[in-house]
């Protein structure tokens, strides 16, 4: 990926590239009360649902089905339950692919492959896993490694510390509210998300407002109205101050553009083709830093991002070797270190 220009306010970075279309498919529904898994690629694959006993082999172009009442597949008997659902490829499929999806009991998964354009440098088909409600609405995906893939073309937009500041809270020389708005709307932002059909999304790194006050998320929120479904953002020390939660519950609650591939509070991933996204907020660690002990109670929270993290990349991502981007507003740099907003303990665990 090739950085772009850096900005005092907002700063920005972007990357280059394509995107590619995504899975064709058409929905098959089940019975209300049985759920049930199609596989539509080349290949047979083993799916097993984590926390029952419901293990079986699938071959190509067919399916197998489990009532919603047998606790083998549905532990609940819940069909509106959240279950998820493991495939892997057999010993003998060179991919070794082992996707994790989310899907209700008592709606269906899809197995899906899809051929890769040539710019792909991808060596064979591209597998991958739909997870959806007993509506019809999708729930989760987990797409794999494109096998034999040397790069990816994904084109989005990174920014953090706007700091949204209501007037009369902030001194004179704090970034200028007007400032902001022209970094994330006029300028490398939702302009250019409006203007070119190959962003993604935009990435936030926290610190979207100063003080984590109403006025101040009201504002951020207009600045990108009509946009926010592409705004994958996160919290940062700011957006924790004394202990308010509206920013937190925005992040957490807010619908997106691609469906999340785990759910946390208010920690998330997703996934772009075969990349994988993992948004860790304040910084991916358990507990707050010692030094911070005396700062109110959720200002230099983590929020259990790292036991997050590691659960994430197990499930989602595991021995596939496909890539993954991670997202979280503390870094290596001096300010970050040097003020011990995360310790070196910390940063090693995060190792």
């Amino acid at each position: 990926m090739r950085l772009g220009d850096w900005f005092p306010i907002c700063r920005t970075r972007t990357t280059l590239g394509v995107i590619l279309g995504f899975f064709a498919l058409v929905f098959l529904s089940l019975d209300g009360l049985a759920w049930g898994v199609y596989n539509d690629t080349s290949v047979p694959v083993r799916a097993r649902v984590l926390g029952g006993d419901w293990d079986v082999n699938i071959q190509p172009g067919t399916d197998s089905a489990c009532h919603g009442s047998d606790t083998d597949c549905n532990p609940s008997g819940n069909q509106f339950a959240v279950v998820t659902l493991q495939v892997e490829t057999l010993d003998d499929d060179p991919r070794k692919l082992s996707l994790a999806v989310e899907m209700e009991a008592g709606g269906v998964a899809v197995i899906v492959e899809e051929a890769r354009p040539s710019q792909w440098n991808s060596l064979s088909g591209h597998i991958g896993v739909l997870g959806y409600r007993v509506n019809g609405d999708l729930l989760g995906e987990a797409p794999g490694r494109v096998l034999g893939a040397t790069k990816r073309h994904l084109h989005f937009l990174v920014s953090a510390d706007c700091q949204y500041c209501a007037p009369g809270d902030c001194s004179e020389d704090w970034i200028p509210a007007a400032n902001t708005t022209a970094t994330l709307v006029n300028q490398h932002m939702v302009a250019r998300l409006k203007s070119n059909s190959t962003i993604r999304g935009i990435l936030y790194a926290g610190d979207l407002t100063q003080f984590a006050s109403a006025t101040e998320m009201d504002t951020y929120l207009a600045s990108i109205a009509g946009y926010t479904r592409f705004v994958f953002d996160g919290l940062g020390n700011h957006d924790l101050e004394y202990g308010r939660t509206r920013v937190r519950e925005m992040v957490r609650d807010r619908k997106r553009t691609t469906a999340r591939s785990m759910d946390g509070d208010p920690h998330y991933s997703w996934d772009w083709h075969d990349v994988h996204f993992v948004q860790l907020n304040l910084m991916p660690a358990n507990e707050r830093a010692p030094n911070t002990a005396n700062l109110n109670n959720q200002y230099n929270d983590p929020m259990g991002a790292l036991t997050f993290l590691i659960n994430d990349l197990a499930l989602r991502v595991g021995s596939s070797g496909r890539p993954v981007i991670l997202v979280h507003h503390y870094g290596f740099e001096s300010f970050s270190v040097d003020n011990k907003w995360w310790t070196a303990a910390q940063r090693l665990a995060y190792w």
